[in-house]
């Protein structure tokens, strides 16, 4: 997996993030964070064992999964995360805790970035996204289902 991610701001939809508001006023997005502590707790560890076991601070970790830390901005860091956390490379969950982790910082997961033919495609998705916003509002499961069936 390519390890550089562009510098692709985009308009990310209202529902691929929960967002919460932080006692500090800024927002936070728990997608991520979410998904660590899921695959954390479905592998049976408890977070200062599997810190411990993976040589992360317990504390940062913590923060990491209650989204008071952004995602990291590297492929590598997250890589690390679906390693230790012992998912599959190439499995739904590996690449849920990417997209997340890509999502949470406005950009496009790096492997996508790779595909010319994905890139070509984009345009055409973004209008359809601002067409259905503008039309009364976007269905993004219903938008996804499309996707899935075309």
């Amino acid at each position: 997996m390519s390890n550089e991610m562009v510098g692709l701001e985009l308009p990310l939809p209202p529902r691929c993030c929960k967002v919460i508001t932080t006692p500090y006023g800024g927002h936070d997005m728990t997608r991520f964070g979410e998904l660590l502590k899921e695959f954390r707790l479905a592998g049976g560890w408890s977070l200062r064992e599997f810190c411990s076991e993976n040589g992360f601070d317990a504390g940062n970790y913590s923060k990491l999964e209650r989204g008071r830390f952004p995602a990291p901005d590297s492929d590598e860091r997250v890589e690390a995360y679906a390693r230790a956390l012992e998912l599959k490379e190439g499995s739904d969950q590996w690449f849920s805790l990417f997209d997340a982790a890509a999502a949470e910082r406005g950009r496009l997961p790096s492997d996508l970035l790779d595909d010319e033919q994905t890139i070509d495609k984009l345009p055409a998705l973004f209008r359809t996204i601002r067409s259905e916003q503008q039309s009364g509002g976007i269905d993004l499961d219903e938008l996804v289902e499309r996707i899935r069936r075309s």
